[in-house]
């Protein structure tokens, strides 16, 4: 398990709107999707990963076996719409598309009677 810190990035912009702490079984790759689920809420906030930042710690010159550590993995993602998108979410995605002229769409996690 890893800590990641997701950054949530309107399409095109260097900016995150917000970030969450999560703790994931492996590293988001670019292009993965990420549908976020909260609690009494209907829908996802749906995502598609842009890039990892990996912030490392070195180990001090000159020291036997010591090992660097991970300070922080950051990920970053972007808005993207899909089918099970709230509707908070979906509003979002498209106030982005009018200022960037960038919507982006992806699949999100099948419904529960899939699984």
């Amino acid at each position: 398990m890893i800590d990641v810190l997701l950054g949530c990035f309107a399409p095109g912009r260097n900016k995150a709107e917000y970030s969450l702490d999560f703790v994931l079984p492996g590293v988001p790759r670019p292009g993965d999707y990420i549908s976020v689920a909260r609690p009494g809420v209907r829908g996802t906030e749906d995502f598609i990963v842009r890039r990892c930042w990996w912030s490392l710690n070195a180990p001090e010159a000159g020291a036997n076996g010591d090992v660097g550590t991970l300070d922080r993995l950051i990920v970053e993602c972007e808005y993207a719409l899909s089918s099970h998108s709230t509707p908070q979410h979906r509003q979002e995605c498209l106030a982005y598309e009018r200022e960037t002229g960038v919507l982006l769409h992806c699949v999100s996690r099948p419904p529960a009677d899939l699984l």
